[in-house]
């Protein structure tokens, strides 16, 4: 009996021993997934993209002096230092390819939280970057891509503003021949041509706009002969969307044919030509940025126009008459209260066909698809 009990007790003692290790493997298994899950969790709900940051970092396609888009850009980044207490670091002349992305990493490695890539250019680069830095927010500037959760896109109506010109410029003319120098057939500069011609054609029915693509952000030869060839077609009032704008403002001033500004104010540039222009503002912008520091950074998309603070103009040449000051404030006044946008129905094809019933006002899905021209819009493509 002694041997038989030891050799139960030994069984047992077995069977107790396995049932032991088996219950720690279940245990140990159970815990380290419900523990992972937790940590993976916890960690990321308390991951918040740009909190606390005090430096960001910019980096601009052109240069930071080229008195147009790069610029306008620079000076409202730099502005940022003074607004939100940030330190900000450019870098100008990146390319949109793939060296962009060592640019946004030395960047970040000098402690900069916040990274605004403002090309649409470099939106897929900075989507690689920014898979790698969780931590760290990233805007860039009216582009399409993947969603992030550290990715914000800041978006302009620009046409509200180009409205807001077409007004100025449908006053001004004395031909009713208009011109606009355009970059690419693309949505936003196909739906700005159309605001403008819209905005003139709201104080003077006759006029027509005649858009040129010149297939370039910042070709000055082209930008020039664009000019001249619609000099010699009457038109006195030129508008324009493109990144260089100096050389639009100069040779207009020149030819003594009225211009429209984009992104800087170079009325400096036209003294006797210069009639308004669009400026990039960043009024909505700090309020982004505030937030990210603040531990609040919100992915997806800021977008709005002169309501939302993210759309502005210059003021009216001092010898443009008060009734065209007059006329341009009152729009600018009903668009920042939220009283007037600039596609608002009936709105007409170029063929005649109606797009929009009267009434109807267009949703920003709409023109982000933008690929007509309203009537009185002739087109030319380069």
């Amino acid at each position: 009996m002694k041997k038989l009990s030891k050799k139960v007790m030994s069984l047992l003692l077995a069977v107790c021993v396995l049932v032991t290790l088996v219950g720690c493997g279940s245990s140990a298994d159970t815990s380290t997934s419900t523990t992972g899950g937790a940590d993976s969790s916890e960690a990321s709900s308390s991951v918040h993209p740009g909190e606390g940051a005090t430096k960001m970092g910019v980096i601009l396609v052109g240069a930071r002096d080229d008195m147009g888009y790069n610029q306008a850009l620079y000076e409202c980044c730099m502005s940022a230092e003074d607004e939100l207490g940030l330190e900000v670091l450019v870098k100008d002349n990146v390319p949109e390819d793939s060296s962009c992305e060592a640019v946004m990493e030395e960047l970040i490695a000098q402690g900069c939280k916040l990274i605004y890539a403002t090309s649409i250019g470099h939106r897929e680069y900075m989507e690689e970057v920014a898979a790698s830095h969780p931590d760290v927010a990233f805007y860039t500037c009216n582009s399409t891509g993947n969603d992030m959760d550290n990715v914000c896109v800041l978006t302009t109506n620009l046409w509200d503003s180009a409205y807001v010109n077409g007004v100025a410029a449908g006053l001004m003319t004395e031909t009713n021949e208009l011109g606009y120098i355009a970059s690419f057939q693309i949505p936003v500069v196909m739906a700005s041509i159309n605001a403008f011609a819209l905005g003139a054609q709201s104080v003077n029915p006759d006029v027509t706009v005649r858009a040129v693509f010149t297939g370039s952000w910042s070709d000055v030869g082209l930008q020039t002969n664009a000019i001249d060839s619609m000099a010699s077609q009457n038109i006195d009032v030129i508008a324009q969307f493109q990144d260089y704008t100096k050389s639009i403002v100069e040779h207009c001033e020149e030819l003594g044919v009225y211009s429209i500004g984009y992104h800087c104010d170079t009325s400096s540039l036209g003294p006797n030509t210069f009639i308004i222009g669009t400026l990039d503002t960043f009024v909505k912008q700090y309020e982004v940025f505030q937030a990210a520091m603040d531990g609040k950074f919100e992915p997806g998309i800021v977008r709005g126009g002169f309501e939302e603070g993210m759309c502005a103009n210059t003021p009216v040449a001092d010898f443009c008459p008060e009734e065209v000051k007059t006329a341009v404030q009152e729009v600018e006044d009903k668009m920042a209260a939220g009283e007037f946008t600039a596609f608002t129905g009936p709105i007409y094809k170029q063929d005649g066909t109606l797009v929009y019933e009267e009434g109807y006002v267009a949703t920003d899905t709409e023109l982000d698809g933008c690929d007509f021209f309203v009537k009185g819009v002739i087109g030319e493509e380069n």
